[in-house]
């Protein structure tokens, strides 16, 4: 099973590596509606813990996704969502 934790840092590993991605390539390998699911909730979660900032020029066009923290700031905030969530409260 795929757990929403799991999956912020699957999707924080992926911005440390590029400056950037579109919102639609963390959906392209996805095969389950469970994995779609976890991974949008992964990404809201992200912006509400201010680690990724989501950018649209304009209607319609590509939505770039940025890391909005350094890796220390990183690493603080998610020692301490993880803390929050317990191990197994944030699967799906």
């Amino acid at each position: 099973e795929m757990s929403v934790t799991d999956q912020v840092q699957h999707i924080m590993e992926i911005l440390n590596a590029s400056e950037s991605v579109t919102f639609e390539s963390f959906f392209t390998v996805l095969n389950t509606k469970q994995e779609v699911v976890v991974t949008f909730l992964a990404i809201l979660e992200l912006m509400r813990l201010k680690l990724l900032r989501v950018q649209q020029a304009r209607h319609f066009e590509t939505i770039r996704i940025y890391k909005a923290a350094d890796q220390e700031a990183q690493d603080a905030i998610l020692k301490e969502y993880q803390q929050a969530m317990g191990s197994d409260s944030s699967e799906f």
